[in-house]
């Protein structure tokens, strides 16, 4: 995470590069985020969610997003 957030201080880049490279750099510490999240038992409460709102169409996203990533063996 450091890497990424030193990438960013040190960006030389200047207009539409400058803009898709820190945005390209968000999403990968937004990923790393989700990530740790993830591992600390997000899972469970994503769960919890999913059969509250079972009906609902978050509740269908999270049911896809669910099946997505038993399908790809958790990615």
């Amino acid at each position: 995470m450091k890497g990424i957030i030193e990438d960013i201080r040190m960006c030389q880049r200047s207009g539409d590069l400058k803009k898709l490279f820190l945005e390209a750099k968000v999403i990968e510490l937004l990923m790393l985020q989700l990530e740790q999240i993830n591992s600390d038992g997000f899972q469970a409460i994503a769960l919890k969610r999913f059969r509250e709102n079972s009906g609902s169409s978050e509740g269908l996203r999270i049911r896809s997003a669910t099946k997505s990533r038993s399908f790809y063996g958790g990615l």
